[in-house]
């Protein structure tokens, strides 16, 4: 594993790595290459990954306290039992992500791409969505009125029988 994390280091790069339970934390990871990593339990609190790619990676009950994920790609990565709350994922790419584990309350998550993302029954209390795209996502069970949703893409989104009572849309 120490060898890995090196690479990591020096590399930038540790594509289809096993990086299970490695501490990265307050590592400047800007820009790393992670795709396809396992990355599960690992610890990257207060880890800077802006502009990190982390298409396919498994985070699995990562340590992610005060890391900084804006502008990263984490298309089809793997979120389960991830707290991302008070976090500024702006710009960020989430595409063919499922965020039924994950706590979102209070993200920034404005000018992100979230399209074919599962936000099933998920508690979005606070979530900054501005500008963002959720082409085709699934938002079932998620509570829009009040929200702000100024300059989203809602494209082959579902919002039969949602109530959008004082929601913002322009």
């Amino acid at each position: 594993l120490d060898s890995k994390i090196t690479q990591v280091k020096t590399k930038r790069s540790c594509t289809f790595c096993n990086l299970s339970k490695a501490n990265f934390s307050h590592e400047d990871l800007n820009g790393v290459d992670f795709r396809f990593a396992t990355l599960a339990g690992a610890n990257l609190e207060n880890a800077d990954l802006r502009n990190a790619n982390l298409e396919g990676a498994d985070l699995t009950n990562t340590d992610l306290n005060q890391t900084i994920l804006s502008f990263a790609n984490l298309t089809n990565a793997k979120l389960d039992d991830i707290d991302l709350s008070n976090r500024d994922l702006t710009g960020t790419v989430f595409n063919n992500v499922d965020f039924s584990a994950v706590n979102l309350k209070n993200a920034n998550l404005s000018g992100s791409i979230l399209n074919n993302v599962d936000f099933r029954n998920i508690d979005l209390t606070g979530t900054i969505l501005s500008f963002s795209n959720l082409i085709g996502s699934n938002l079932d069970g998620v509570e829009l009125n009040n929200k702000d949703l100024t300059r989203v893409s809602l494209n082959k989104v579902d919002l039969s029988y949602k109530d959008l009572s004082n929601t913002m849309l322009f």
